[in-house]
């Protein structure tokens, strides 16, 4: 039969070094005979051994297979899921169907029995997988059972630091305990006798499969037990099936405590003979405190040495998982495998987010850059607030009052002011200074005192030289009265046309000094004639 290829590439019977299927640690041909041909770092058996009644190995039947190996040229092994009884339980790929996983227990053929094979065939329960091929090749025989996971509780439990969370575990034993009532209520009642973490297989959907049925009995007193029903598995078979005194549903019931004891506080219940010789069996609430009281009494019970004081069936073990799924919130157990599907069929909608998430952004900040770019100046504290638009008036119609200048509020020295009336016809009586007019040719009009009841108001700056905001309407009975009174515009009536402003006077230039060569001349002329 081929095994597992060491480093040195040399066949089974010259290999020099083994490489553990489980750790990978090399470990050479001599000091596997000194450790019982088991790991030495850590203690997984690497041979199937022909032991004789005494106990002393005969031969070695074959290797424990490595990770990559192919068997039958279609079932590719990824990784192994338990060894126990006479075989080993690999999770290979189907190489036919797509890499389908499946369960493939390997058993020397030697060690093989038709009871199991025989046994699987006709159950029909959802924890209890269907054997889908039979394959004899290099005296192994290999079981392909049908299974769509790649855990067990005891690779489970290693997984969440060396004890699986109550919450988390309830749900399974209660799942394991409806398949063992379904066992024993077969007639007759079907014993597994071979309950551990390695043999309880957990598939993607968190559901249990009972395997490994090489050494379960069918509880009839009148059938001989089988000679590989004699095996054990130190730490979880119960006492009477070690001493050989006949074993029953009450033995599952201990080796389902002791499972229960294991995952829980990552310890084993003590030996067998341990326990005869004094040693006391730890309470669970001491190892875990937040344990009910109700689980650490069924547990106590279960693990019982006398079978009488244990539970009598399956179903009055169940009870206390009935209740503590009522009272104790759920947690599911997640795989790797469970936890890239999520991350597979989330990442499409996350990449959507992100998209719509970028996008949003990048309009966010092209908004508040456009913003910021076509803001408009901000006004000054001293400004004056807005007033509303005034239409724009044509040039031939301005009005004629516009607001004055700098020179035309100051009123002339010499003359005083007359009060005119914009747009309207100055009284004879007041005549306006004429613009050419100057000082020198014209004399200014003495003043005449007039009595002080004529004088209505003081002197003061022209309306047309004020902003029509400041003007004072005429008072009544004024002379200017009649005068200041505007008309009534009409719509027909144009308003008159700006007149031009004299244009202002030239400086004068200044007289040419006088020529007074010819004048010496004729002096000098009439001083020299006789």
């Amino acid at each position: 039969m081929s095994s597992p290829i060491s480093e040195l590439g040399e066949d089974d019977s010259t290999v020099a070094v083994r490489l553990c299927p489980k750790c990978s640690h090399a470990a050479p041909a001599s000091e596997l005979i000194r450790s019982g041909y088991r790991c030495p770092a850590c203690g997984f058996e690497l041979a199937y051994l022909d032991i004789t009644v005494s106990g002393s190995v005969r031969g070695i039947l074959g290797w424990v297979r490595r990770e990559g190996e192919v068997i039958q040229d279609r079932y590719r092994i990824a990784s192994v899921l338990g060894r126990g009884g006479f075989g080993t339980t690999y999770l290979v790929q189907d190489m036919q169907l797509s890499g389908k996983r499946r369960a493939l227990k390997e058993i020397p053929l030697p060690l093989f029995d038709e009871a199991e094979a025989a046994l699987l065939s006709r159950l029909d329960h959802p924890s209890i997988p269907d054997i889908i091929d039979r394959v004899v090749r290099d005296g192994m025989v290999y079981l392909v059972l049908e299974f769509g996971g790649a855990r067990t509780l005891g690779s489970e439990r290693k997984r969440l630091g060396g004890r699986i969370p109550l919450p988390t575990l309830i749900p399974l034993m209660h799942q394991l305990c409806k398949v063992l009532s379904f066992l024993h209520a077969q007639n007759p009642p079907i014993i597994h006798r071979d309950l551990k973490p390695d043999n309880i297989l957990l598939d993607d959907q968190n559901h249990v499969m009972l395997i490994d049925f090489g050494i379960a009995k069918l509880d009839d007193p009148g059938e001989a037990t089988r000679t590989l029903g004699r095996a054990v598995s130190f730490g979880f078979s119960a006492p009477e099936q070690i001493t050989g005194a006949g074993t029953n549903q009450r033995s599952d019931i201990y080796s389902l405590g002791a499972t229960i004891y294991f995952l829980l506080t990552g310890t084993r219940p003590p030996a067998i003979d341990a326990q005869l010789a004094g040693k006391k069996l730890e309470p669970l609430s001491k190892l875990v405190p937040e344990i009910p009281a109700a689980l650490d009494r069924a547990i106590l019970r279960a693990l019982e040495l006398n079978p009488e004081r244990r539970q009598q069936s399956i179903g009055e073990f169940a009870q206390v998982f009935e209740e503590l799924e009522r009272t104790v919130p759920r947690r599911v157990a997640s795989s790797g495998a469970v936890q890239q599907n999520f991350l597979k069929r989330n990442l499409l909608a996350l990449a959507a987010i992100l998209l719509v998430m970028a996008a949003l952004g990048g309009s966010a900040i092209f908004l508040w850059l456009k913003d910021s770019t076509s803001e408009p100046e901000p006004k000054s504290q001293t400004a004056e607030p807005d007033k509303p638009a005034i239409s724009e008036v044509p040039r031939d119609q301005t009005p004629s009052v516009i607001p004055p200048t700098a020179e035309e509020r100051i009123p002339p020295i010499t003359t005083p002011p007359a009060v005119v009336a914009p747009n309207i016809e100055r009284p004879p009586e007041i005549p306006a200074p004429q613009p050419d007019s100057t000082p020198d040719a014209v004399a200014p009009k003495p003043k005449t005192e007039q009595p002080k009841e004529l004088i209505s108001t003081p002197t003061r700056v022209p309306d047309r030289e004020m902003p029509p905001s400041v003007r004072e309407p005429p008072k009544t009975g004024s002379p200017g009265a009649s005068i200041m009174k505007p008309k009534t515009k009409s719509a027909s009536i144009k308003p008159p046309a700006r007149q031009p402003r004299p244009p202002a006077e030239k400086p004068k230039a200044p007289d040419p000094e006088p020529d007074w060569s010819g004048a010496m001349k004729y002096e000098g002329a009439r001083q020299t004639t006789p």
